[in-house]
């Protein structure tokens, strides 16, 4: 009998620390100009737009590793989705900036033989070696990779 596997994973909260560097800046400054120049009470309420950017942003996407393949889905009302299978995973390339590095996140990218592109662009996933290996595994046949 075939052992199933499915992880479902979204970009990690600690990925859009741009954003949410923004949002704390956009508050401070919306709070400081309330206090100092009597500026309109909602100002504040800007700094929550950074906040709803970042929820679209990870609720749009979902990257779901099965036994037999990998799936990208994309959007909130319409869905946008690419499938991989397992025995057509050419690459799965691991980019990490030193900031993400550090985060503990990184992009991981698979392209499919046949093609000379990516197909699956995920960015900003928790421990995106540990998830390369998972998918090697899979390839390879083995599924005593997917415990981790």
């Amino acid at each position: 009998m075939e052992e199933t596997f499915e992880k479902r994973m979204r970009p990690a909260w600690r990925s859009f620390m741009t954003w949410w560097l923004l949002c704390v800046a956009v508050a401070v400054l919306a709070v400081f100009l309330s206090v100092r120049y009597a500026a309109p009470w909602w100002l504040v309420a800007v700094a929550l737009i950074p906040v709803v950017v970042i929820m679209l942003k990870r609720c749009s996407t979902e990257f779901i590793v099965k036994h037999d393949e990998v799936t990208m889905e994309k959007g909130l009302f319409a869905k946008n989705s690419v499938e991989v299978g397992m025995p057509q995973i050419r690459t799965i390339e691991v980019r990490q900036t030193i900031f993400q590095r550090m985060l503990g996140v990184g992009d991981i990218m698979i392209a499919s033989s046949g093609t000379d592109t990516y197909e699956i662009i995920v960015p900003g996933i928790e421990n995106p070696k540990e998830l390369r290996d998972i998918i090697q595994g899979f390839q390879r046949g083995s599924s005593n990779n997917a415990s981790a």
